[in-house]
């Protein structure tokens, strides 16, 4: 697990994030908000308290997490120890509780290590450069074994295998991203969670195939964005007033093909029984014939609720097709 802050573009939003360093598959995040007022939703922005919120679905998981110095911190690294956790992460040269020996000195060697054991935690320090130094703060089980092919401690090469979650995840966001142009920042933090969303649901999808049957992101991507518009497009293909290139796009997403009701003329026309005389205007037409008809010449019929559902419902109806009829 990596733990770090990535940010949803200019606007500068920070949002701390939990994230695989194998899959990057993200598990949390939390938006930092500042500075909160005293009440019950007031959060603490200490990098422990930070990590702890995000690291709670973890507990007793007996994962790794792989943090940078922002985090690295002894009283982490032995809360997390007390919650079925590990922790790996380089740690700032001013805490308290790194040795002088430990710090850049001109005197050491290049390529060289020193390792501090405290309990079940660990401090190395290498020295990749003159008059620098690398120190990383470790709780995994490690002897002070250092790599014959490299000469560098093995907890700085598994922080440097496990390190890099957030900022792949952020770089995949950058390439194939759902966001636009918008002064508002909740729709820019909603932009950033569907593009994780997004990256999420690869992850959870390619696991459960081949590596051959797995499609390219982009492809996934399309597929996702179609299927989830699927059911409105679908719905929207219903609508017998849309125009004709419209819905014949969208007639590729019914599932069922209804019959399209005959969509009645408007307007108003003259009443078909009065006489041309009278030339009596109105927009009501007979439910029966299709004509226009006054309201001296139709009739309404009443039907019970249990003959609204049993028969088809005349609405109105002309009296020369009522006398017709008869």
């Amino acid at each position: 697990m990596w733990v770090h802050a990535i940010y949803a573009a200019k606007y500068g939003i920070k949002i701390y994030a939990l994230c695989d360093s194998r899959t990057y598959y993200t598990w949390n995040l939390e938006i930092y908000c500042g500075q909160q007022r005293d009440g019950p939703s007031q959060t603490s922005n200490k990098p422990f308290d930070i990590v702890r919120r995000l690291v709670d679905p973890l507990k007793n998981s007996k994962r790794n997490l792989t943090t940078d110095n922002y985090y690295t911190s002894y009283p982490l690294a032995d809360y997390l120890l007390q919650n079925g956790l590990t922790l790996i992460g380089t740690i700032k040269k001013n805490k308290k509780e790194i040795p002088p020996e430990f710090l850049p000195n001109e005197a050491r060697i290049v390529g060289s290590s020193l390792f501090g054991f405290q309990d079940e935690i660990n401090l190395v320090s290498y020295v990749p450069k003159k008059n620098k130094a690398v120190i990383i703060l470790s709780s995994v089980d490690d002897k002070g074994e250092v790599d014959e092919a490299t000469n560098k401690p093995t907890i700085i090469l598994d922080y440097n295998r496990t390190k890099s979650g957030v900022d792949t995840v952020d770089q995949k966001c950058a390439s194939y991203t759902t966001q636009i142009t918008t002064r508002r920042w909740p729709l820019a933090i909603f932009f950033r969670i569907l593009d994780i969303t997004g990256i999420d649901a690869e992850i959870g999808f390619t696991n459960t195939k081949p590596p051959e049957e797995s499609p390219r992101r982009r492809k996934f991507l399309n597929e996702l964005g179609v299927s989830l518009m699927e059911h409105h497009m679908a719905e929207r293909a219903k609508i017998i007033t849309l125009p004709k290139d419209i819905r014949e796009f969208l007639s590729r997403y019914q599932t069922t093909v209804d019959e399209v009701p005959a969509i009645k003329q408007s307007g108003s026309g003259r009443c078909h029984v009065c006489s041309a005389r009278k030339n009596n205007k109105t927009t009501v037409r007979c439910d029966s014939c299709d004509q226009f008809v006054c309201k001296s010449h139709c009739k309404k019929t009443v039907q019970c609720d249990t003959c609204l559902y049993t028969y088809t419902p005349i609405k109105i109806q002309c009296l020369s097709f009522m006398f017709a009829i008869e």
